[in-house]
């Protein structure tokens, strides 16, 4: 368990582009616990704030922001049956940089199962063409649990600029989903606040308003 002495506003991880702030590869279950810290300036192929591979640690009340991944989840990236309990987390501002990207906060690959509560996801993107899921990308028999949260200001050119579940599920409770954009590229696009392809979606008492799709 490590946690920071007085939260997250004062206490930075700056990763100065040259690496992840966490990495989580070793089978990491609950008791595996990172709370309140500022994950600045992380970078990597895959992820750029937090790693998860086949592990399912708890993140609690963490900043990630400026975080820069070159194809998926610049925030935190989870693959290979990884399911990490995500709560009270700021997801803002992070960046996938190249096409094709996804999951500018959040990308669930592989059979992953993320559950996040009360965390914003916010002022995502997704700057190269034929990307998806500029706050959220669910893919590959994955399931993501959104309670609480505010998925909002993201944007990606391709579809999905909220949201993006493809051959997955999203379930989504209580959640904010709104302004947010996709923009059109040259094989796809729609899905403002979500974009769902051969999936299921279950959205209970979900606002999704002022999204767009141009």
């Amino acid at each position: 368990s490590l946690e920071s002495e007085n939260g997250a506003d004062h206490c930075v991880i700056d990763c100065n582009w040259s690496g992840w702030g966490f990495n989580f590869h070793s089978g990491e279950d609950r008791s595996s616990v990172v709370r309140g810290f500022t994950i600045i300036n992380g970078s990597g192929f895959k992820g750029g704030g937090i790693v998860c591979m086949g592990s399912s640690p708890q993140i609690i009340d963490c900043v990630l922001t400026r975080n820069v991944s070159q194809s998926r989840g610049a925030g935190i990236y989870c693959d290979n049956g990884s399911a990490p309990e995500i709560t009270r987390c700021d997801l803002s501002d992070n960046r996938v940089s190249s096409i094709c990207g996804r999951g500018g906060g959040l990308h669930a690959f592989n059979n992953c199962n993320p559950v996040m509560t009360d965390c914003t996801i916010s002022n995502n993107t997704l700057a190269g063409n034929g990307s998806n899921g500029g706050g959220v990308s669910c893919v590959s028999n994955s399931t993501v649990t959104l309670v609480n949260c505010r998925i909002t200001g993201n944007s990606v050119i391709g579809p999905g600029g909220g949201v993006f579940c493809m051959d997955s599920t999203l379930h989504a409770s209580g959640c904010n989903i709104s302004d947010n954009l996709a923009i059109h590229d040259i094989q796809e696009d729609g899905g403002g606040g979500i974009w769902g392809e051969n999936c299921e979606l279950i959205l209970t008492q979900c606002n999704i308003s002022g999204n767009r799709a141009e």
